[in-house]
């Protein structure tokens, strides 16, 4: 079996999906989050990307359980260490 038309397809998918994924990263806010020195958020956003196939199934989820979705979570988290680990100190 000739496996060069596969493996040139396989290569051409991959890079399909590569520029796909480049496409849709959030970049300027990336960057936005690294200037400002808010890389707990940007590590946050970096993980939520991997998420993304199935960030619709998770956020409507996230939605039925009474939980904000996307970033919107990191809010309560802040909220959180301002409240009560700022007090521990």
């Amino acid at each position: 079996m000739n496996w060069k038309p596969i493996c040139q397809m396989n290569t051409l998918l991959v890079q399909v999906l590569t520029l796909l994924i480049a496409l849709l990263e959030p970049i300027d806010t990336l960057r936005q989050m690294e200037q400002a020195g808010d890389f707990t958020a940007r590590l946050a956003l970096l993980e939520d990307m991997k998420l993304m196939p199935f960030g619709a199934v998770w956020h409507y989820h996230c939605l039925q359980q009474g939980v904000p979705p996307d970033l919107n979570w990191m809010q309560e988290v802040c909220r959180y260490e301002e409240d009560i680990l700022a007090k521990r100190i």
